[in-house]
């Protein structure tokens, strides 16, 4: 089973009110995503969803990142799903290191 962790980033409430990219809009596309994925042999299941409102993506000091890295090493989740890699980290070496 695919257990999989949904992160949604919006940095500004600018970027929260516009439709395409709000917090909302990320996760009905991250969860269609999920479903879709989702067969008879191998299930995909949403284990938690991870929101940051009004934080940069510069750096990966940020609270629900930080829950999400502790439930990778917990084993909690062990698929990824983002709508956009920027929404991760804008660092490349953070990505890389990821």
């Amino acid at each position: 089973m695919k257990k999989c962790g949904l992160y949604l980033r919006v940095s500004t409430e600018d970027q929260a009110a516009v439709k395409e990219g709000s917090l909302k809009a990320q996760r009905f596309r991250l969860e269609a995503l999920v479903k879709s994925k989702s067969t008879a042999e191998e299930k995909w299941h949403v284990s938690r969803v991870y929101t940051e409102r009004g934080y940069s993506g510069k750096d990966l000091n940020r609270p629900q990142m930080q829950e999400l890295l502790n439930d990778i090493q917990q084993n909690k989740i062990n698929v990824i799903i983002c709508t956009r890699v920027d929404r991760i980290t804008r660092s490349l070496l953070d990505f890389y290191t990821l």
